[in-house]
């Protein structure tokens, strides 16, 4: 298995510069990340910030939704096909 750096400039990939697979700690700061911004976006409403910044904040959450579904998708994918990869025991 070899170590790949990724150069990207799509802001829409998941934020790893090296990486063998996605780790389960990349995929919980993905989620936090998606989190924190919904409480910024709630707690911006309960203290009556301007529509418009409040829009912005939303757009800025269903880009860390997004985020987040894809390193969630990619983690699911690589961890299915490790288990594929690894041979069944026979029974004795």
């Amino acid at each position: 298995m070899r170590l790949e750096r990724i150069y990207s400039l799509d802001p829409f990939e998941c934020p790893e510069i090296e990486r063998n697979t996605m780790t389960p700690t990349e995929l919980e700061h993905a989620e936090k990340r998606m989190q924190q911004k919904w409480y910024d976006v709630a707690m911006a409403e309960q203290k009556g910030v301007a529509v418009q910044v409040l829009e912005r904040m939303y757009n800025a959450y269903m880009l860390a939704v997004e985020e987040y579904n894809r390193c969630s998708a990619e983690y699911q994918h690589e961890h299915q096909e490790q288990s594929i990869s690894v041979p069944a025991k026979k029974a004795s």
